[in-house]
């Protein structure tokens, strides 16, 4: 009953989706793995049922259960006999579903020799099918055997002369498939003959059939064909020239692929290259006329032909076609096309970063052309994008990159009338530019000195990217530069404060740059000192003018988690304790965990140490449990350091204690870790750690299991 119905939903909703549910429940133990055999045996069984529906759906199913992972070799060859046999069953459904199967690659590589002369010769009698599909689905299916596996040299010219005889086929989708199969069959090992049989039949549909599809399949067949033989090459560049002035546009664009394709992987003449690049730059100028189908663009041939340029320029063609190409994309950059530009800008990136395919004078004529693209409005965003590229690759010299450099730093603080998008992403081109270089170059200090300027941005947006790029570039500041950044970040603030005096409702610029700049460490004491100062303003601001948030806090808990003196780690741990009592939620949870991480608590003074633990201790009553929860966490650490107080210990200790009845899991839970740090102390009072030892049993029996084995685990430590 199992697989009846497994079998069943093989048929309706595809056997991938069943093997896969299959195979996870397998994973469990609840279902043996060899039910998974099982069902592809009996939609295999399946196809000498009575009724034709399902011998064709369990054949359908079939198409992609073959060459599945779990099917074994020996299934396998079961499933592909009874696959072949169904090529001859009387419903057409059955015989299309089957070709399908046995055109699966997996499958013909791993069945025997025999097996397969037998599939190919059942594929081969099959293009004589009077039902389109089944000879549709065997043409297909024979290009991929043939292409794939290794053809019995018997079958080989019967195999070619039929599918070629497909190739004539009274039905256009036929003839489609068939030249697709003979391309494939033409770029593998075939004789002499039969590949000069193959190329004059597709590039006799190519130009004459009736039917745009089979066109275009001959068309693109030419140039799957691999490296040209026997000095066909003239030939089939001189029929794909001709194809080109096709009335269909996918007929156009497809000679224009298959030109590209000629051109990159031939071993041809200097003659043949060059055909090639003049049909490819016209195709700049088709202007889309003719014929189209509901898929095709105005733009389609053109976006072909600078997507061949692209391939054919990356490669060594000599100077004069490479500086004819280079300037035909960069016309292209004004295309009324977004398509075109945006594949053009990248075309002439690709062309640029292609290593020792051109001379560093055409590297430099490509970033000069970007760059004028860059001031432009059609293509701004496109020529953006390809000089980050072009100045990131490692093969560009140093010249072009600083010329790059500075044209983007010029755009981004000089561009007012600029989109601040673009202006966003010239920081962040600026920062991949900068991720390539080395500490003390002269473009280096450039992009820092450029992208630290741009924290005086107007737009926040801006702002927010260069303080992300400065952050990203960190590992490679040295001092002089983060003191340079943090004297920028004081500037921006103070004038942020004057803003908000003059309008208090103006943002501040990015919630998270303060957090951002303080990763930006170390720094001199004095400026450190300020920056501290400045976020204990903004996190204590009732008003709420200057920021709003937990902002202030993440960027406290940054700076003292570093090495930073202890009055300074003072001040912040008192204005970390002060927003405790603060209004938001994320304010305090975000200042109670920023009071756990700071480091060397233990060293403070006594009077800030019981300052801190008196705050703490009021926010047990928070009714966040984020906040008791690292609240519990921080007294745990404070109480377990040699410095504290006995006294002190003691208090904080009890506290924890009465906290053990919290309504929430997770709170109790680091309640017990927090009372273990203090229990494990040495020496500690007899009667305070026999006080611990006591809560903690009872927490053994807690209702939540987590709480259970946390408290087991901190009795085992004391």
């Amino acid at each position: 009953l199992v697989v009846e119905g497994l079998a069943q939903a093989s048929r309706e909703v595809g056997v991938s989706e069943v093997l896969e549910a299959l195979a996870a429940i397998g994973t469990t133990g609840i279902v043996d793995g060899s039910l998974l055999e099982i069902v592809v045996f009996k939609l295999a069984w399946d196809l000498d049922d009575l009724d034709a529906d399902v011998r064709a759906n369990s054949a359908s199913a079939l198409v992609t259960a073959v060459a599945h992972k779990a099917i074994s070799s020996s299934l396998r060859g079961v499933v592909v006999y009874r696959l072949a046999r169904a090529l001859q069953d009387r419903d057409s459904d059955v015989r299309a579903a089957s070709g399908a199967a046995l055109g699966n690659t997996i499958v013909i590589k791993e069945i025997g020799s025999d097996m397969r002369a037998v599939i190919l010769e059942r594929l081969a009698q099959a293009l004589d099918d009077r039902n389109f599909n089944v000879r549709r689905r065997s043409a297909e299916a024979l290009g991929n055997v043939y292409s794939a596996a290794e053809v019995p040299d018997r079958l080989r010219e019967v195999i070619v002369n039929k599918t070629m005889h497909a190739l004539k086929d009274r039905d256009g989708r036929v003839r489609e498939v068939s030249a697709m199969a003979l391309a494939k069959m033409g770029s593998s090992d075939v004789g002499m003959d039969t590949y000069r049989k193959i190329v004059n039949i597709l590039t006799e549909r190519a130009l004459d059939d009736r039917v745009y599809q089979v066109r275009e399949a001959s068309t693109l067949g030419l140039g799957m064909l691999g490296p040209i033989r026997g000095g066909l090459d003239f030939v089939i560049v001189g029929k794909l020239r001709q194809a080109f002035t096709d009335t269909h546009i996918t007929v156009r664009s497809a000679s224009i692929r298959a030109l590209a394709a000629i051109g990159v992987n031939g071993t041809h003449a200097d003659r043949v290259d060059e055909s090639i690049v003049e049909t490819l730059l016209v195709g700049l100028t088709d202007r889309g006329g003719g014929v189209g189908d509901s898929t095709s663009r105005e733009s389609g041939v053109r976006e072909a032909a600078v997507a061949a340029l692209a391939e054919f320029g990356s490669v060594w063609i000599g100077n004069s076609l490479h500086a004819a190409i280079v300037e035909k994309l960069a016309l292209a950059l004004r295309d009324e096309s977004f398509f075109v530009r945006e594949a053009s800008a990248a075309a002439l990136s690709k062309i640029g970063s292609s290593g020792t395919a051109i001379g560093d004078g055409l590297r430099g004529v490509i970033a000069e052309k970007l760059v004028q693209g860059l001031k432009e409005a059609p293509c701004q965003f496109a020529c953006r994008e390809a000089l980050e590229s072009l100045g990131a690759a490692n093969m560009v010299q140093l010249g072009v990159r600083e010329v790059i450099v500075q044209e983007l730093a010029f755009v981004l603080l000089n561009g007012s009338g600029v989109d601040p998008t673009l202006r966003k992403l010239i920081v962040l081109a600026l920062s991949r530019i900068g991720d390539v270089a080395s500490t003390g170059s002269c473009f280096f200090e450039t992009i820092v000195t450029k992208l630290t300027q741009a924290l005086n941005d107007a737009d926040h947006y801006v702002v927010e990217a260069s303080v992300d790029a400065l952050v990203r570039l960190n590992a490679t500041l040295d001092l002089k530069m983060r003191e340079h950044i943090a004297e920028k970040w004081i500037q921006a603030f103070n004038a942020c404060e004057r803003d908000r005096r003059r309008a208090p409702l103006q943002p501040f610029p990015d919630v998270w740059t303060l957090s951002k700049l303080s990763a930006i460490l170390p720094i001199s004491s004095s400026n450190l000192a300020v920056i501290v100062g400045k976020l204990a303003h903004a996190l204590l601001d009732r008003d709420g003018f200057l920021l709003s948030g937990s902002t202030p806090a993440i960027a406290l808990n940054h700076i003292g988690v570093r090495g930073v003196s202890d009055g300074l780690r003072e001040n912040i741990l008192i204005t970390l304790a002060r927003a405790l009592s603060e209004k938001g939620t994320p304010v305090r949870w975000q200042s109670a965990q920023a009071i756990w991480q700071t480091s060397s608590i233990g060293a403070i003074s006594s009077r800030v140490r019981q300052f801190v633990c008196k705050k703490l201790v009021r926010t047990f009553n928070d009714r966040s449990e984020l906040v008791r929860l690292h609240a519990a966490r921080a007294l745990g650490k404070i109480g377990s350091t040699s410095e504290v107080h006995r006294g002190l210990r003691a208090d904080m200790a009890k506290v924890l204690m009465r906290n053990l009845d919290d309504p929430h899991a997770g709170v109790r839970q680091t309640t017990v870790a927090a009372l273990e740090d203090i229990g494990s102390v040495l020496p500690l009072e007899r009667g305070l750690r026999e006080a611990i030892v006591e809560e903690l049993s009872r927490l053994c029996y807690d209702r939540d299991r987590g709480v259970r084995e946390r408290s087991v685990q901190a009795l085992g430590r004391i």
